[in-house]
């Protein structure tokens, strides 16, 4: 006992201290209350062991109150990472993307720098939240995609409804499936987005879903995402529509499977 209370002070005042008695004397000694009663009966007997158990206890509040409020950070590094977090809200990060959350406090708040697609287990009485840059995003239960970066943050909805605002505003926008936002640098309230794209998650979910599609429309996905340009040979029947679930692991399947079925042929360029 007598050497972890000295370990504690000689940490916190001077070298050159050989016992918890000298260490504590130090102490007295700058509070001005040095003297030769320091080192009778009473002080070793009462005194110093009650020292030791202040300290003790301050360093335990110390370190609870840290870990209370301590981050968890979850970082996704040359490929995607996949988290179950407390709640069971699965979270998956895009490479270069780092997320925190602070478990005790608040588990179903987090902090995302870069894109995560949420699968938000439903909780009525505790919404989700998400800040991301200048955005924020509040959800009871559903799937979405926050995307945050240096040109402002943006979300995508695929199943459910989320509220989507500036942080620290009450004013935003209501998304549900199949919408998406963008809120730019320096703006106020996000502004919906015309033409986003069917799958904007899928380099998450690992799947291209076509319900009535249009085939341009799939083709511009598809482009963006492998970063080849598509297009019918004669850039005809674009307007053609077509229903489909594809895996994202092989483009050349995806494109026989069209081309049978609608009855064309994609070129790439």
């Amino acid at each position: 006992m007598e050497d972890r209370r000295l370990k504690f002070v000689l940490k916190h005042y001077r070298d050159g201290l050989k016992t918890a008695e000298d260490a504590l004397a130090s102490v007295y000694e700058r509070a001005g209350m040095a003297g030769s009663g320091f080192r009778s009966p009473f002080w070793r007997r009462y005194l110093l062991p009650a020292a030791g158990i202040a300290a003790s206890l301050l360093l335990f509040i110390f370190i609870g109150v840290r870990e209370h409020y301590a981050w968890e950070e979850y970082r996704a590094d040359a490929s995607k990472a996949v988290v179950t977090l407390s709640d069971g809200t699965v979270m998956t990060l895009s490479p270069g993307s780092v997320a925190k959350v602070q478990l005790r406090v608040d588990p179903r708040h987090v902090e995302l720098d870069g894109d995560a697609y949420f699968e938000v287990t439903r909780d009525e009485s505790h919404p989700f939240t998400v800040a991301a840059g200048e955005g924020a995003v509040k959800v009871l239960g559903t799937r979405f995609l926050v995307s945050s970066g240096l040109d402002g943050t943006s979300v995508d909805v695929t199943e459910g409804k989320v509220l989507f605002s500036a942080a620290g505003s009450e004013e935003g926008v209501i998304l549900t499936k199949g919408m998406s936002a963008t809120l730019p640098m320096e703006m106020n309230v996000p502004t919906l987005v015309e033409d986003a794209l069917p799958n904007p998650a899928a380099w998450a979910t690992g799947e291209f879903v076509y319900r009535q599609t249009s085939l341009g429309e799939a083709l511009r996905e598809l482009s963006s995402f492998y970063g080849v340009g598509l297009s019918t040979a004669d850039e005809t029947g674009l307007d053609q529509t077509f229903s489909g679930k594809f895996p994202t692991d092989s483009l050349d399947d995806i494109i026989y499977a069209i081309e049978s079925a609608l009855g064309v042929k994609i070129k790439r360029q």
